[in-house]
């Protein structure tokens, strides 16, 4: 298999994130019923639904012009991005901002894994395609180009090396929309789904992932260096 025969080879994260099957939809949205139930009780869990709504029509009024404008012009991705962030602000009206942030990255853990199965290649795809490691640099690579295209992400490349190379993300669309919209933290769970997702696809293919921040975690950058290993874990 050639790298280049992936699932989603050169296609931008907001127009993979768009294009996720409604059955997965469905079950990114009957975990944070779960979830908010759990954590907020069922009185505020029924709350949830107006507020939601409340937001989104609050947020419906913020001019995004400047985001098109850099070439972000996926109408259905700025949509499920203001939708999650009215959502976000609903929780924190509720329970707090840090809480919130809480409530969200235990969706992720619960459902972060299929949805990132439903965007990208598994370990085991890359290791199909000859040396793992390589492969997935190949993919890497033509992703980040375009997001850059798209106006999703703008990054330096601070090392290009045989055994490791890493890329600093200095503007996040997912960060920056949910900044504009009055929640930067609303950005937060995003992260944590490269931590779910990278490590798991480094141990089959002997990659690690090595993170020091994060924009929406109050970081300058967004780093994301990824090291050769010795062995896959088998």
């Amino acid at each position: 298999m050639d790298v280049k025969d992936l699932k989603n080879y050169g296609v931008d994260v907001a127009s993979a994130m768009a294009a996720v099957p409604p059955a997965v939809r469905e079950k990114l949205e009957a975990a944070s019923r779960r979830v908010a139930l759990k954590r907020l009780g069922l009185f505020k869990a029924l709350r949830l639904p107006s507020l939601i709504e409340e937001e989104e029509r609050k947020m419906r009024d913020v001019d995004l012009a400047s985001f098109r404008e850099r070439g972000l012009d996926n109408e259905a991705f700025l949509a499920q991005a203001r939708y999650q962030v009215a959502a976000f602000a609903a929780v924190a009206r509720l329970v707090g901002t840090e809480k919130a942030v809480a409530v969200f990255e235990e969706v992720m853990r619960e459902v972060g894994g299929e949805l990132w199965a439903e965007q990208a290649p598994t370990g085991e795809d890359f290791n199909r395609c000859g040396e793992g490691f390589a492969a997935f640099r190949a993919y890497f690579e033509a992703t980040m180009a375009a997001n850059r295209r798209a106006g999703v992400l703008d990054f330096e490349v601070v090392e290009d090396g045989d055994d490791a190379f890493q890329y600093d993300v200095t503007a996040c669309v997912f960060y920056d929309l949910a900044k504009r919209l009055g929640y930067p933290e609303a950005a937060r769970h995003l992260c944590f789904t490269d931590d779910v997702y990278f490590p798991e696809v480094g141990r089959e293919i002997g990659l690690r992932f090595l993170r020091a921040g994060t924009l929406a975690r109050g970081d300058r950058r967004c780093d994301f260096r990824f090291e050769r290993v010795s062995e896959p874990a088998p």
